[in-house]
């Protein structure tokens, strides 16, 4: 999307373990102030390559800055970008507040404000607000649905759907929203889109007993989120795909997903996230006999042994 204030996209996907988020909004044209688009520039470039501690503090300055300057645009962009932030820091209370006054904000300018819908539903879903959560997508299907250029909006208000009534044990209700965010699919919809719609439809077929088809739906996830630069939305849907496998007794499979998964958290210092699915993969390598991937294993573990160790005496 093109407008100055509004993310590149979101999504989360929102996964299991938080909220997967879009790229943060770039400065405003209306933001003409050095401090201001020095601590956004800034904030976005820590938020891209993961430093979300600093990106929270340079987006936290920006707010501040475009209170100063009461310019509602201002204000709508470094808001909206500090939400993304603390969804990624795991503060949801602190980001639904955001969401609500960077609306307020871009209301006042008279700018866009779809993609705060979205978002905000994303964050009440994972409040455990089903109910809420579902309102608010109704709400922004009625404002926005149909209307030219919210088409990606309304795969994801679809697929979050989707994913509300698969919560809620509600097949029934799932397959009409997700079947209609495939008919919104085109050639053109974005790899974070398709990752979302595979994911969707990997959880549809886990809730219809077949794992398999899961799995496979979670590794296009995986390889979409790959594609699109999102490595911790990618290495949770290898878990998945690794669920999906052992589930459907397919043991090498399985770990060798659980194996690439955790590597990626081993790379990014998550260590106890890694040994949990080495060790999840291990029974699994040992009915193997795979010498490469029984070596990749070992390689692993002992890295993440030998990290905590020495964590260990450190402390």
């Amino acid at each position: 999307m093109q407008r100055g204030w509004c993310c590149a996209g979101l999504l989360a996907a929102i996964l299991l373990t938080g909220c997967g988020t879009g790229r943060p909004s770039r400065a405003p044209a209306e933001a003409r102030d050095a401090y201001y688009h020095r601590m956004l520039t800034s904030g976005h470039a820590a938020f891209e390559r993961g430093d979300l501690a600093r990106a929270a503090e340079l987006y936290e300055n920006a707010w501040v800055r475009a209170q100063v300057m009461d310019r509602p645009t201002a204000l709508g962009t470094a808001g909206y970008n500090l939400a993304l932030v603390k969804i990624a820091l795991g503060d949801r209370p602190e980001a639904h507040r955001l969401l609500r006054a960077a609306r307020a904000e871009l209301e006042r300018a008279g700018d866009p404000t779809e993609e705060t819908w979205v978002l905000e539903a994303e964050v009440v879903r994972h409040l455990g607000q089903h109910d809420q959560a579902w309102a608010i997508t109704d709400e922004a299907l009625e404002r926005f649905g149909g209307q030219r250029g919210f088409r990606s909006g309304e795969i994801q208000l679809r697929t979050l759907r989707a994913l509300l009534a698969l919560e809620q044990e509600d097949d029934e209700r799932a397959w009409p929203e997700f079947d209609r965010a495939i008919a919104l699919r085109t050639r053109g919809t974005a790899p974070r889109l398709r990752a979302r719609l595979a994911e969707v439809r990997g959880r549809l077929a886990w809730a219809a007993d077949d794992p398999l088809t899961a799995a496979e739906s979670f590794d296009a996830e995986a390889r979409y989120y790959r594609t699109e630069g999102r490595f911790p939305d990618m290495a949770r849907a290898l878990v998945r795909a690794g669920q999906a496998f052992e589930a459907a007794q397919e043991g090498e499979a399985a770990a060798d997903r659980y194996v690439r998964a955790a590597r990626h958290f081993m790379a990014r210092d998550q260590h106890p996230e890694a040994l949990r699915w080495l060790e999840r993969a291990v029974p699994m390598i040992e009915k193997a006999n795979n010498p490469e991937l029984t070596g990749r294993v070992a390689d692993l573990l002992e890295v993440v042994l030998g990290t905590r160790e020495a964590n260990n005496e450190n402390d």
